[in-house]
């Protein structure tokens, strides 16, 4: 069964499908955080210690339906990875990387309708970043990091890569121009983290 994606004021929804192939884990980075403080949505996306619940996926399963207009992506930096959301009520969407050939999409649960149904996170990444110490995954993330290889391994030679409502079709160009951050700003939000 598809998993509904919609923004807080529901402009912007969407679907995901094949959610039995993607993957749920906890993010502490500093960049997850400070995305969280410019978006204003610490509150929604942040649990105590400062983690994000992600769903990895392939971005060939995304689909939006309605509101497309309305997504909108910054970076902390020009390296950094492309951090989408709605601009109308600033709900965070997911990230992904800068280069549409590395094919994934990390999808924030806070546009999920229902992130539970991905069961438990089977990864927890960056805990040096965690407001309070928190347990890393240690060798249980070694299946993950390894499904994740392939992922990117099969789309890279299947060409599946290219189909990304993220970037603009048989382009690396991304649908929004992405709001990259001058650094001072980066480091001020990484700061609130």
């Amino acid at each position: 069964m598809n998993q509904a994606i919609r923004c807080k004021c529901g402009k912007l929804s969407g679907q995901l499908s094949h959610p039995e192939k993607a993957t749920r884990i906890k993010c502490y980075c500093k960049d997850c955080q400070a995305f969280a403080h410019y978006l204003g949505r610490a509150g929604d996306m942040l649990d105590a210690q400062g983690g994000s619940d992600i769903v990895v996926s392939h971005p060939q399963e995304i689909t939006f339906d309605k509101g497309a207009e309305a997504i909108a992506c910054m970076s902390l930096s020009t390296a950094g990875m492309l951090r989408w959301y709605a601009r109308c009520c600033n709900t965070p969407i997911g990230n992904t990387s800068r280069n549409n050939k590395m094919a994934f999409v990390g999808l924030s649960s806070t546009c999920l309708a229902t992130p539970d149904a991905f069961g438990p996170w089977r990864m927890v990444s960056c805990t040096a970043s965690a407001r309070e110490p928190v347990a890393a995954s240690g060798m249980k993330a070694v299946p993950v990091m390894l499904g994740f290889g392939a992922l990117l391994l099969r789309a890279r030679l299947s060409g599946s890569y290219a189909r990304s409502p993220f970037f603009k079709p048989g382009s690396a160009e991304p649908v929004a121009v992405p709001t990259v951050l001058a650094k001072e700003e980066s480091d001020r939000l990484r700061l609130l983290a």
